[in-house]
């Protein structure tokens, strides 16, 4: 299953996934732009370990940085 995090109400559905440990992979895209806040993903931290996949840098700055879930 694909979920996309764009507002505050799917943040909130990718919380839920994230609290029952219902992710096994995640892409990040870091944008080279802040407009004073942003998403959280996760309503508070919970101790997970992750190993980095692969990562790309597109010209305009973005970066796609793809992870696994460790155990």
């Amino acid at each position: 299953y694909l979920a996309g995090v764009g507002d505050g109400g799917s943040a909130e559905y990718a919380d839920g996934l994230f609290r029952y440990n219902l992710v096994d992979e995640a892409v990040l895209y870091l944008l080279p732009l802040s407009y004073g806040g942003g998403i959280p993903l996760t309503g508070e931290f919970r101790s997970a370990r992750w190993k980095l996949l692969g990562s790309k840098t597109f010209s305009n700055g973005i970066c796609r940085l793809m992870y696994k879930r460790n155990g």
